[in-house]
């Protein structure tokens, strides 16, 4: 399954757990318990999907343009560059 099918997977079961006049799915409290365990675990897989969707994008982003992606030091250095220039605007607006 991909994120887009496991999203629709969730949706599916929680409209099968709160659904009225289905009682073959909902018969007891436990049944529906499951259905919304169910639907929580193919929206966990849904959103690691999109996650892994997004890095393939950013890594093809950057091939396609000939270029290196960010190293995780050089994303680290813009954020202590971001905190230094924000600690440095609180310091004055004092």
């Amino acid at each position: 399954m991909n994120g887009n099918q496991h999203y629709q997977r969730a949706e599916e079961l929680l409209a099968r757990a709160f659904a009225t006049g289905l009682s073959k799915y909902k018969e007891t409290d436990e049944e529906r318990e499951i259905l919304v365990h169910a639907a929580h675990a193919h929206a966990l897989l849904a959103s690691a999907a999109a996650t892994a969707d997004t890095k393939r994008f950013q890594a093809a982003y950057y091939e396609g343009n000939g270029e290196e992606p960010p190293t995780r030091a050089a994303h680290n250095s813009r954020t202590d560059s971001n905190t230094a220039a924000a600690r440095a605007f609180l310091e004055t607006d004092k």
